[in-house]
C-alpha cells in the first residue's frame, strides 16, 4: 500500500512539473498560431459600445453621440434675493490627450480642490479606455 501512495504522489508531482514548464508565453504563441485575426466587431465599433455602454453610466448620456459639449442640466440658484440661471455642462472629450483622457477615466477626483464632480467612477481596463479614446478621435 505504501508503495501506491509513493506512485500516486510521484505522478502528480511530474503532472505538476510538466504544468510549470508550459508557460504563459506557450500559450500566446499557441493562441496566436491557432486563431484568426478576424474579430466579431472592428476596433471601431468595439469603442463606440463601450463608450455607448460602458460599465456603468453611459458617456453617451453626458458627453453626446460624439464627445462634444453637451449640456447636461439647467437649474436656478437663490442668491441675494435673485433668481440666477446656472448651467451644467460635459466637457468636449475629444479635444483630451490620451493622458489626460486615462486619468479622467482612472479616477473621480474633482480637478480643482474643494469642488465635486459628476463623472462616475469607470473600472475600465487600458485597452477599453484606448478603445473609447480611439473611436473619439476617429469621429468626424
Amino acid at each position: 500500500m505504501p508503495i501506491f501512495k509513493l506512485m500516486i504522489k510521484l505522478c502528480i508531482l511530474t503532472i505538476f512539473l510538466l504544468n510549470i514548464s508550459y508557460t504563459q508565453e506557450d500559450s500566446k504563441k499557441y493562441i496566436k498560431e491557432n486563431t484568426k485575426e478576424e474579430f466579431f466587431l472592428s476596433k471601431h465599433e468595439y469603442g463606440y459600445e463601450l463608450y455607448k455602454n460602458p460599465k456603468g453610466v453611459s458617456c453617451q448620456r453626458c458627453h453626446g453621440l460624439y464627445g462634444r459639449e453637451t449640456l447636461i442640466l439647467t437649474y436656478t440658484k437663490k442668491k441675494y434675493k435673485k433668481q440666477i440661471e446656472k448651467k451644467i455642462f460635459a466637457p468636449n472629450i475629444r479635444k483630451l490627450s490620451f493622458e489626460v483622457f486615462l486619468k479622467r477615466l482612472s479616477s473621480n477626483k474633482p480637478k480643482k480642490k474643494n469642488k465635486m464632480t459628476i463623472m462616475p467612477k469607470y473600472y475600465l481596463s487600458y485597452d477599453e479606455i484606448f478603445s473609447i479614446y480611439n473611436y473619439l478621435q476617429n469621429k468626424e
